[in-house]
């Protein structure tokens, strides 16, 4: 960490008086530049942060989105045993030993 940063994002693993402990995946500068981070875990200051915020998953959209995939689920294994409705269609075998094939 920089004196650049400007923000933080990650999962907190622990915060005392003295630090915060985060796993963090990404950062953004003061620049407006990003950088994706892969849960390296970072003791930052507490006397560094400024601010802290959370965010939560909507249960409503959350829930919304699941049955939107069990229904898309159900479609295709329903669409997948049905098959296509159509049998291929049974063309008559080719004679191969009374075949004339004319040379001009």
């Amino acid at each position: 960490m920089g004196p650049e940063i400007d923000q933080v994002e990650g999962v907190l693993l622990k915060k005392d008086s003295v630090e915060f402990v985060l796993a963090v995946s990404g950062i953004r500068t003061i620049r407006g530049g990003t950088q994706a981070w892969s849960g390296e875990q970072v003791h930052v200051n507490s006397s560094y942060v400024t601010q802290v915020s959370e965010r939560h998953l909507s249960k409503q959209r959350t829930l919304v989105a699941g049955a939107l995939g069990v229904g898309l689920l159900v479609f295709a294994i329903s669409t997948s045993l049905k098959g296509s409705g159509t049998l291929d269609p049974i063309l008559p075998p080719v004679d191969t030993a009374h075949s004339s094939h004319r040379i001009p």
